[in-house]
């Protein structure tokens, strides 16, 4: 079956690189003929006039009759041609597009198809989820988690960097407690850890920002589908969204820490400790509960991945056989797409020629030129 298909799809790229090569040799057929026509329409406009005269005909019902027995039948010979020629010009555009996009989704997929394919050794799901779901709607997604982190550390910047450069007067205030008291280290103490704090707050909201960054402008500079799959075999892309979570986190504890200490200015370290510690703990226990609940029964990791700690059902094992399969197919049409290329025929570059001042011939001319920076 496997080969069927594969013979199926090396006709189907033959039929397409087959109307690519008529398109090209019809519009070349097209730039000459407009050529020859403009280029004969130029040479009669410079004859003599003498040579002129004798080529018109004397009576006006003898021009009449001539333009009308010959001019017609051409005219609408030409327009039919011109239709066909647009018909066809059309159906090698799409064509073209899909050709451009069977060689975008296929080219290269030969070079990370083994880490692909070796889908039960991957650290997360994010390559499963390439083949599975496919790259629009996997990279939207990895876009949506970076950048939630990268504007929620945002507004965590904006509170911890004004608090960091203007903290309150208490915390700066110079007491009269003798050095080396309790006073004394309980005042330095409360200073450094609401500091240093809010410095690692900051510096840890920055890095989620720029790791965010990072992954989206890299993400953005993939050309192929292939190259997506590359940014996680080589490029260790889930452990970039990783950070970025990391940086996230490590950033909130730490402007927590400092909201604590700057808290114990107004109430006592135990009332401090045990309060934060009540507050972490049931929001703690209620996001753990419903995170659980959700990623348990629908997460690619935790559900279905037995060996990450994941638990099917006895009846859903974690098996990719198609879409591995179909990934299979693609990386095999890689190799007769590169093909293309080499057998295209090459398009000369569109030159700009002296035209005649007639009008019917500018625009022949423009169109011409537009269906060239087209190719």
């Amino acid at each position: 079956a496997v080969e069927t298909q594969l013979a199926e799809q090396e006709h189907l790229i033959k039929t397409v690189v087959q109307s690519h090569r008529q398109t090209i040799q019809g519009l070349k057929r097209l730039s000459e003929d407009a050529t020859t026509s403009e280029t004969s329409q130029t040479s009669r406009a410079h004859l003599p006039a003498t040579s002129q005269t004798c080529l018109m005909p004397q009576a006006d019902g003898d021009v009449d009759d001539e333009v009308g027995d010959s001019e017609s039948p051409l005219s609408k010979d030409n327009g039919a041609a011109e239709e066909a020629a647009l018909v066809k010009m059309q159906e090698g555009f799409n064509g073209d597009e899909v050709l451009l996009d069977n060689w975008r989704r296929c080219s290269g997929l030969h070079t990370v198809d083994k880490w692909v394919l070796n889908y039960h050794k991957h650290p997360a799901g994010w390559g499963a989820l390439l083949m599975i779901q496919g790259i629009p709607e996997v990279t939207a997604r990895l876009r949506n988690k970076v950048e939630n982190f990268a504007i929620y550390s945002a507004l965590f910047l904006s509170v911890s960097i004004g608090l960091l450069t203007d903290p309150p007067s208490a915390l700066t205030v110079n007491d009269a407690a003798n050095q080396w008291t309790s006073d004394w280290w309980e005042i330095h103490l409360r200073r450094r850890i609401y500091f240093y704090s809010f410095g690692i707050g900051t510096a840890s909201h920055m890095l989620s920002i720029l790791l965010a960054m990072a992954f989206c402008n890299a993400l953005n500079e993939t050309a192929r589908d292939s190259d997506v799959f590359r940014m996680f075999a080589r490029g260790k892309g889930f452990y970039a969204t990783v950070r970025t979570q990391t940086s996230f986190f490590v950033g909130c504890i730490a402007d927590i820490l400092a909201i604590m200490a700057a808290l114990t200015l107004y109430i006592t370290w135990v009332e401090v400790l045990a309060g934060c510690t009540v507050l972490a703990a049931v929001t703690w226990f209620l996001l753990r509960k419903t995170k659980q609940q959700l990623f348990k029964n629908g997460s690619i990791v935790q559900y279905w991945r037995e060996e990450l700690g994941g638990m099917p059902d006895a009846d859903d094992p974690y098996d990719l056989q198609v879409p591995a399969d179909c990934f299979r197919r693609r990386a095999a049409a890689s190799g007769a797409l590169s093909k293309i290329s080499e057998a295209s025929p090459g398009v000369p570059d569109a030159k700009p020629q002296r035209r005649g001042g007639r009008r019917d011939g500018n625009q022949r001319g423009v169109a011409r030129t537009s269906v060239a920076a087209i190719f």
